[in-house]
C-alpha cells in the first residue's frame, strides 16, 4: 500500500466524501514533492558552507552567491592556491552530483 493511501486512512475521518479524499491526496502528494526537494537544497547548501569554512582557516573568502558564480570564485581561489586544488575541486564536485 503507497505511502499516501496509508496517510489518509490514519489521519482522514471515518465519514468522509470523495471529493474530500481527492484533496487530501493532492495535498499530500504535494508536502511529500516540498519535503523530498528539502534534502537536496540542504544538502547542496552544507558542501557548500564546509567549502568556505575550509578556505576561511587559510584567510581566504568565499562570497555568498549562488549556482555558477559560487563555483567561478572556487575555481579563482583553487588557481591561486596550488595546495587547496584537491580539497576545493572535490567539495565543489558535490553540489554538481546532487539533482533536484
Amino acid at each position: 500500500m503507497p505511502l499516501s493511501w496509508f496517510m489518509i486512512f490514519i489521519f482522514m475521518p471515518t465519514s468522509c466524501d470523495r471529493a474530500m479524499i481527492k484533496d487530501r491526496i493532492k495535498w499530500l502528494s504535494m508536502l511529500l514533492t516540498f519535503t523530498s526537494r528539502y534534502q537536496p537544497v540542504s544538502m547542496k547548501n552544507q558542501a557548500k558552507n564546509q567549502l568556505r569554512g575550509i578556505l576561511k582557516t587559510f584567510g581566504l573568502v568565499v562570497v555568498k552567491a549562488g549556482g555558477k558564480l559560487f563555483e567561478k570564485r572556487g575555481r579563482e581561489i583553487r588557481a591561486e592556491q596550488p595546495g587547496l586544488d584537491v580539497v576545493i575541486d572535490s567539495i565543489l564536485e558535490v553540489p554538481r552530483c546532487i539533482t533536484l
